[in-house]
């Protein structure tokens, strides 16, 4: 049971880092758009 509890908080740990990854890719992505566009 532990280990499972565990590997959950490690996926969750891993997702997060993921998603601030991607949204700071994300926002970069945006900004040379706007300046592309502009």
């Amino acid at each position: 049971m532990q280990e499972a509890c565990q590997h959950g908080t490690l996926a969750s740990s891993v997702l997060d880092l993921a998603l601030e990854e991607v949204s700071d890719l994300l926002g970069r992505l945006v900004l040379v758009l706007v300046d592309e566009v502009l």
